[in-house]
């Protein structure tokens, strides 16, 4: 025993020593269920080998006696009932040694430093184990560490893969989640499209794109069934796939020409919609929506179409040319 708090295991050298002893214990064993280390407790579950059914936990931990007395000690194995999203247990597993643990300490900088939290933060939990999916039948995916990263205001998840590469993450909790705007541009947009670009390309791949405060979506070609197109959705999150079409025909009121991200001209978002509110005389509106399209005109040009509500819930919409210009102007009923 000692005396004063014990060090958190998520610290460079508890975490190091923690692995060592860890895999000192659990010998021959190799196939692993779930990592998960806290300030307290560093617990690696794993598969039994000569009863593979059976998933047993091993726990390096610290504890302290009313903040005045610790010490440190080792339990399993114990036996665990693991919850199964995917019941194929196999599939839940991965190698032990895939993982790079010597990756902990530039991980947690750089997981902190993804986050970006606006008060000072750290790591203060972590946990290791393969993705799960449910669409369209509950399955696994790669194996991914997913880091807690906290501040006393905010939190973020931040995700890296089994080398310890930071991939993405979760920023619901954050203050610039809550304050996002994509009406307003800027960095935001900026980072959407150049991610839009990169995972679809330059070529002409989008049907309808559409703006939200939060986030944006679109109707775009599909990563899995080529020629066809689907849902997909960006906000600071990053880029997901909703979705195939199910009936894959072309709408005849929608618009089906494709475009491409670079055939848009971002930067006339500002001057669209102060357009819009000045052709509907409602100089204090709101914009709530904006969609791009192609919608088959004889120069099958890129239009934008802005609707505005006024503060006493009037509604209209007008149409513009890629370059800003207004085209059509649909005023409310009765104005």
């Amino acid at each position: 025993m000692q005396d004063g708090a014990p060090e958190s295991m998520l610290t460079e050298q508890s975490f190091k020593e923690a692995v060592a002893a860890l895999q000192a214990q659990i010998g021959q064993r190799s196939r692993t269920f779930r990592v998960d280390v806290n300030d307290s407790d560093f617990t690696i579950e794993m598969q039994d080998p000569a009863a593979p059914t059976h998933i047993d936990a091993w726990t390096r931990y610290h504890a302290t006696y009313r903040n005045f007395i610790s010490w440190e000690g080792a339990s399993g194995p114990s036996p665990v009932e693991p919850t199964l999203i995917n019941p194929k247990l196999e599939e839940n597993l991965f190698n032990f040694a895939d993982i790079d643990f010597a990756a902990w300490p530039k991980l947690a900088q750089a997981a902190v430093a993804r986050a970006g939290l606006q008060d000072p933060a750290r790591v203060t939990r972590v946990t290791i184990q393969r993705r799960i999916y449910l669409m369209p039948s509950p399955s696994n995916g790669d194996v991914r560490w997913t880091l807690d990263v906290r501040s006393g205001r905010e939190s973020a998840s931040i995700f890296a893969n089994a080398k310890g590469v930071v991939t993405g993450g979760n920023f619901d909790g954050t203050q610039r989640a809550q304050k996002l705007d994509m009406y307003q541009g800027g960095q935001p947009l900026v980072d959407a499209i150049a991610e839009i670009r990169a995972t679809l390309g330059a070529g002409p791949t989008i049907r309808r794109f559409n703006f939200s405060d939060r986030h944006l979506w679109f109707t775009g070609a599909s990563p899995t069934y080529p020629g066809k197109v689907g849902e997909w959705k960006w906000n600071l999150n990053g880029l997901l796939y909703s979705g195939d079409d199910a009936l894959q025909k072309p709408n005849p009121g929608m618009p089906v020409a494709l475009f491409s991200v670079d055939e848009v001209n971002w930067s006339t978002l500002p001057k669209v919609m102060a357009a819009a509110k000045q052709s509907l005389k409602m100089p204090q509106g709101k914009v709530d929506q904006i969609h791009i399209t192609t919608p088959g005109n004889p120069a099958k040009a890129i239009e934008w179409e802005v609707w505005v509500t006024d503060r006493n819930g009037d509604r209209g919409w007008v149409t513009a040319s890629n370059a800003g210009d207004v085209a059509r102007v649909h005023a409310p009923e009765g104005r």
